[in-house]
């Protein structure tokens, strides 16, 4: 050994890593690394580039075969600034940005940092309920499930809602003997099969207050069928079926009643017609192949649609089918419920999924005003006077010294928002000019 070219370093700390989600293949290593430098002025503004390092890993396999995820290491600072922005642009793209630091877990003690094999602990703890056994053998397991198999009671034990507290109004919706809704509250959400992403969704569903739950590649086991919990009702293909369900509608509050109809539904098309109160809203749950041609959904949907009774239709689910861009996952309501849909949003972090959720609340009450305008027209011209409103018109930006040249040098997007500015600017102020149009109250 006296003689070996040996060297003696102290071991370096390892990066933390971050993972950019859903970029195309086309993009190499060196492209996403160059937009995440020059592309991001929100992120690397006052950021000294000597002083940082950003380098591409490996990439994860995405749902859609033109995409991936890249795995950046990068350094702390740049890792702060990255999981405060939470999102990045990589050539045409804006993408999310996620922590990717990779966590060791025990499975002896359940601890992080250490693997069982380094474990100091002489006994394995439950990962149920933290006891000194095997989560086989737990006892509480199989009380809560009721299955003395244990099997069918993970979901419940990991989150999923007893009748007693389905029979509870839900927040940000009140009941007149359980059935006079003010709300419903709905969440369209992908699980990708997973047990955890589906237990998941019914402990946010409770701590959000959810009524009906439009869910997509749900966990459906060996069984080929989302299972039957007490305190909701699922609905989806019974047997026989071609395959397993892919598309489903879980009712979650028990003063909710259901309408369903096998014949409207398959394993990629649920469709049912839930009832609260006297409102009866047609909800529809898909999942289109993303190796299929659309059409034949798009047609699927319309019959149904149109079978359901009710023009109060709302529609949700994974609609990736044939898409060059993206997995698209997509909620939208008739114009009969366009101005009773409230509180619409994308949410992350709801599930261990892929996919973000949406949520959304149903207004079940009738208008408390006139019915929104569902186009974009502010004035009706057909009776404007134009040769008026034209100078008028060229007599307000004279005002703000517009000109075809200035129009011509703009060079800026900050000039180019001031000089489209002044156009509905000058029309607002000459509006006497035009008539607006006439809104009407309708139930």
């Amino acid at each position: 050994m006296r003689g070996a070219d040996l060297r003696v370093s102290k071991p370096e700390k390892r990066l933390p890593t971050v993972v950019i989600r859903d970029v195309l293949r086309v993009n190499t290593d060196e492209d996403v690394v160059r937009s995440l430098r020059t592309q991001n002025k929100h992120i690397t503004e006052g950021l000294d580039w000597d002083k940082q390092r950003a380098k591409v890993c490996y990439r994860r396999r995405a749902r859609n075969d033109l995409e991936c995820h890249p795995v950046l290491e990068v350094t702390p600072e740049l890792y702060q600034r990255l999981m405060k922005a939470g999102y990045v642009y990589v050539g045409l793209q804006r993408r999310p940005v996620w922590d990717q630091s990779p966590l060791v877990q025990c499975s002896r003690c359940l601890g992080f940092g250490h693997g069982k094999q380094y474990c100091k602990d002489v006994s394995d703890k439950c990962a149920h309920c933290g006891g000194d056994h095997m989560a086989a053998k737990c006892q509480t397991r199989s009380a809560v499930g009721g299955n003395s198999s244990g099997k069918s009671g993970v979901l419940l034990a990991a989150g999923a809602l007893d009748s007693h507290a389905r029979t509870e109004p839900a927040e940000g919706s009140s009941t007149e003997e359980n059935t006079d809704h003010v709300s419903l509250r709905f969440i369209q959400s992908n699980l990708q099969r997973s047990k955890l992403a589906t237990s998941e969704l019914f402990v946010e569903a409770d701590r959000r207050k959810i009524a009906v739950a439009l869910v997509q590649e749900p966990y459906v086991g060996s069984i080929g069928e989302v299972r039957r919990y007490p305190g909701c009702r699922v609905v989806q293909k019974a047997t026989p079926r071609r395959g397993p369900v892919k598309a489903a509608i879980i009712v979650l509050d028990s003063g909710v009643d259901v309408e369903e109809d096998q014949t409207l539904i398959d394993e990629n098309v649920t469709a049912a017609v839930i009832v609260a109160g006297s409102c009866r809203i047609g909800v529809v749950s898909v999942y289109f192949e993303g190796d299929m041609p659309i059409g034949p959904y798009l047609d699927r949907v319309r019959y149904v649609c149109s079978k359901l009774g009710t023009d109060k239709i709302i529609l949700g689910g994974d609609v990736n089918a044939w898409s060059v861009w993206s997995v698209v996952d997509v909620t939208a309501c008739g114009s009969a419920l366009l101005d009773r849909v409230e509180e619409w949003q994308v949410v992350r972090d709801v599930t261990s999924s892929d996919h973000n959720a949406v949520t959304f609340a149903v207004r079940m009450g009738k208008r408390s005003g006139p019915r929104p305008p569902t186009g974009t027209r502010v004035y009706n011209t057909a009776k404007a006077r134009w040769s008026e409103f034209a100078a008028a018109m060229d007599a307000a930006l004279a005002e703000r010294a517009l000109t075809v040249e200035m129009v011509e040098s703009v060079d800026s997007c900050d000039r180019l928002d001031g000089i489209v500015e002044a156009t509905p600017n000058a029309s607002d102020k000459h509006a006497k000019l035009l008539s607006h149009l006439e809104t009407r109250s309708v139930d």
